[in-house]
């Protein structure tokens, strides 16, 4: 009897331990209509969605979705099929995600659900796509360097373009006709820009009676900062992630900087 009280508490303390160990999954990207089956119930799973032990990942051909975990350990399924919650754990253990990684994806579950998460971290990038003339920096871009250039597609007809840039407060910082040139360099030091600051520009036709209220935003990152914003900037030059995968995670990038520097001030 004593034996057998023995073997039930340490099967208790078993089953304790590996229902502590089976963290939550978090949906963090999707590609297509990928599905989380619970019971006879099938939705089509969103960035943020909850995965848990009572759920299946349904994935069809040509679909592909990114999961995370507390701990920052992420995991890309891109094979259709169905997948437990056991299989994506075991799955998850194997992957070899980096320090740099794991702190990343760590800080993206964490404001998920955070009452003071970042501007748009629960949502996915809006892609602008169409007739801007707008090249670089791109939307949500983090420079880290003394210098940066602004360019931009030429109009047709040799007609001249209207460059605006404010800053977070609608300050006008440059306001510019510029001819037959398609890009200017901008020396920080030199101009009105300040580190730590977001800013935003567009370029229109000079001409034009359609104004589209439609910028590009950038962060002017401190030089304190700039091996640690490297670091995070190189997650975005993984071969094996989709555009849409980079765009998602270079806003991300650049939220958690922008919520980093908001809190300095």
């Amino acid at each position: 009897m004593h034996t057998k009280v023995k073997y039930l508490i340490l099967l208790f303390i078993l089953t304790a331990v590996a229902a502590s160990a089976q963290k939550n999954l978090v949906v963090y990207h999707i590609t297509g209509t990928v599905n989380i089956v619970t019971g006879n119930k099938s939705a089509a799973a969103k960035r943020g969605d909850i995965f848990t032990k009572n759920n299946s990942l349904q994935l069809s051909p040509g679909t592909d979705c990114m999961l995370i975990e507390e701990k920052g350990r992420s995991l890309q399924v891109n094979t259709a099929g169905t997948y437990t919650f056991e299989a994506l754990q075991k799955m998850m253990v194997n992957t070899g995600n980096s320090g740099v990684t794991q702190k990343f994806f760590s800080y993206v579950y964490q404001n998920l659900f955070s009452e003071k998460k970042s501007d748009n971290l629960s949502v996915s990038p809006v892609v602008f796509r169409g007739d801007e003339l707008m090249k670089i920096p791109f939307d949500n871009t983090i420079i880290i360097s003394d210098a940066f250039t602004l360019g931009w597609k030429k109009p047709g007809g040799r007609i001249p373009v209207h460059l605006i840039i404010k800053d977070s407060t609608e300050k006008i910082i440059l306001d510019t006709l510029l001819k037959q040139v398609a890009s200017i360099e901008i020396n920080i030091a030199q101009s009105n820009f300040l580190a730590g600051n977001i800013y935003k520009w567009k370029i229109e036709e000079s001409d034009t009676r359609q104004h589209k209220e439609k910028y590009f935003y950038f962060l002017i990152g401190e030089k304190s900062n700039r091996r640690k914003i490297l670091n995070d900037l190189k997650l975005l030059q993984d071969k094996n992630i989709s555009n849409d995968l980079k765009l998602e995670m270079q806003l991300d990038i650049f939220q958690k900087w922008k919520q980093y520097y908001s809190q300095k001030t």
